[in-house]
């Protein structure tokens, strides 16, 4: 079970499409098994759903068999983040950023201080600069 685990993070990371399918298939069952309803319900149609896009829209099935089924901020190895905590990360700034006044005015004015000693840190640890390779804003 921890080896499915590992091998699905794995796929997530390096995104590999057929990993990613393979170890969710085998986690089906662990999860139907540990009362995990949402996955026991929608998993089997999110497989279906990858199969008919597999026979249907092959330009979309590309895309996702090229990695683009998981968010990229560069176009390194293993760096790779689920779509899904993506979009809870940034909903948690935003909702953070939204509801408080302090922070959000806090937010604001730092941000270019921030961006500064980010752009300052890369060279510190021999990061190459991959502003062109950036897939998302932040």
């Amino acid at each position: 079970m921890v080896e499915i685990f590992l091998d699905f993070i794995r796929s997530e990371k390096d995104d590999n499409l057929i990993l990613n399918l393979e170890t969710f298939t085998a986690m089906l069952p662990w999860l139907t098994i540990y009362d995990h309803i949402n996955y026991t319900w929608w998993g089997p149609i999110y497989l279906a759903d990858l199969k008919i896009t597999e026979k249907t829209a092959q330009e979309v099935h590309a895309e996702f068999l090229d990695g683009s089924f998981v968010v990229k901020r560069a176009k390194r190895r293993f760096n790779q983040v689920p779509a899904d905590q993506t979009t809870e990360w940034i909903n948690v700034i935003i909702i953070g950023i939204v509801r408080n006044d302090q922070t959000r005015y806090r937010f604001c004015v730092t941000l270019l201080e921030r961006s500064r000693i980010s752009q300052q840190t890369r060279p510190f640890f021999n990061l190459e600069d991959d502003d062109e390779e950036r897939f998302l804003p932040f």
